[in-house]
């Protein structure tokens, strides 16, 4: 395994010696809408190590925070992230409160917070645009994950050789 990989393995099996890291899934989303801000602000006062959070990308190329391709189970609009711009997006209200986030909003809260991520890459370019934004604000504390077997094909090499602080 690469050096890389085991350092980041070992800061992230150190932060908590004492327990298992404790992961929100797509933030505290039993307490506030899934994958928003307000969700992560929750998860991060209950104690969470990290929040697992979903990405895609719109039409415009920007990294957003979604679990679903599509709004339509979040907002009862049929309107699918990868056919929209950030601009309209970031303007539509969920249901359940909140908005959608771009993914450096939460690069951002996480450095703030000092909270990790575990990355799952739901859309095509999503991955490679969530890992740019994370080396653009120097966040390293970061896991990237997906269920589709070739999501990572064309930028491994890239995870691999990303620059962790220790």
């Amino acid at each position: 395994m690469n050096e890389a990989i085991h350092k980041s393995l070992r800061y992230l099996l150190n932060k908590r010696r004492s327990r298992p890291l404790a992961i929100a899934h797509r933030g505290a989303s039993a307490w506030a809408n899934e994958n928003t801000l307000g969700a992560l602000l929750v998860a991060n006062s209950l104690g969470a190590d990290m929040w697992e959070v979903d990405v895609h990308l719109t039409r415009d190329k920007v990294c957003v925070v979604c679990h679903d391709s599509n709004l339509l189970r979040l907002t009862g609009k049929d309107i699918c992230l990868a056919e929209a711009d950030w601009n309209t997006i970031r303007k539509i209200h969920l249901l359940g409160g909140g908005t959608i986030p771009s993914f450096a909003d939460v690069v951002t809260l996480a450095l703030e917070m000092d909270s990790g991520l575990y990355v799952e890459i739901k859309g095509k370019g999503a991955g490679f645009a969530a890992w740019q934004e994370m080396k653009k604000q120097k966040f390293s504390y970061a896991i990237l994950g997906s269920f589709e077997k070739n999501m990572f094909k064309n930028y491994v090499m890239l995870i691999v050789n990303f620059h962790f602080r220790f």
